[in-house]
């Protein structure tokens, strides 16, 4: 397995934390390109992850769990693709009946839909909340085409993600939509993610952290996943089971539309 070695800036070596700016920063700067100490990161990343032509070759990642959401315990089932695309599936029950819900983004429009006790419409979601959904996932990052092509990647300084020394890079996506991704320095894993998200009608940084990892079908990946609030927990996501490259529906991530609507577009 070969790394790459880092050649990190003089100036961004100064100083032991990145200090995370306000939400409501008025001018982003995005950067031209991707400076060497980040390209450097994600090739590093990347070999030890699987290598770079496992991750190119990686079309979906379908993952099972459960989501603990202040002490609230939902199922799931999440879809991501390399194209960006994403579809979590939400299965509870309440008294013993069963609710479901579904969040989706088909490349284009992201959407929410209740599905149980009672199918309604879907919704168009289109608020920070969404923004955050479309981009910040949880197993595809953009560090290979085709998402990477859409992202330029900047090196922050040094940071510490449980204790463990850590590089801080920052992705800036499409629409300057950014990213937050902490490698740990001596595993070269992605150990911390995340970016601006919405907690009751605040825009607030929520941020994934990795517990474990395991190998599956060739790529290395999280096993457990910690829901942050700036650095508190507020949740967390075990994953059971994870498969890659799966055979999708043509209508994985459209929306299910009612009966009696369905009818009357028929008989226009």
């Amino acid at each position: 397995m070969k790394f790459f070695p880092l050649t990190l800036p003089v100036t961004l070596l100064i100083g032991t934390a990145f200090q995370l700016v306000s939400a409501q920063t008025p001018e982003i700067n995005r950067p031209p390109k991707t400076d060497s100490a980040s390209g450097q990161l994600v090739q590093n990343f990347l070999a030890t992850t699987g290598g770079p032509a496992r991750h190119l070759a990686i079309k979906n990642i379908v993952a099972e769990g459960t989501i603990t959401e202040a002490g609230n315990i939902r199922e799931f089932t999440a879809i991501e693709t390399a194209d960006g695309r994403r579809k979590i599936t939400y299965r509870w029950r309440v008294l013993g009946r069963p609710h479901e819900s579904v969040e989706g983004f088909d490349g284009e429009q992201a959407w929410k839909q209740n599905l149980k006790p009672k199918l309604e419409e879907a919704q168009k979601w289109e608020d920070r909340s969404a923004s955050y959904f479309k981009h910040q996932r949880w197993f595809i990052q953009p560090f290979v085409a085709p998402l990477s092509e859409d992202y330029v990647f900047q090196y922050q300084g040094k940071s510490k993600v449980n204790g463990r020394p850590a590089h801080l890079v920052v992705g800036y996506g499409i629409a300057n939509e950014r990213t937050w991704f902490y490698f740990d320095m001596e595993k070269f894993l992605l150990t911390r993610w995340g970016g601006i998200g919405q907690a009751a009608g605040q825009d607030i940084y929520l941020d994934h952290r990795a517990g474990s990892f395991r190998m599956v079908e060739g790529l290395l990946l999280p096993k457990s996943i910690d829901l942050l609030i700036q650095d508190g927990v507020y949740g967390k996501i075990a994953l059971d089971r994870i498969r890659t490259n799966q055979t999708l529906p043509a209508d994985t991530f459209v929306a299910k539309i009612i009966e009696s609507r369905l009818i009357q577009q028929v008989n226009r």
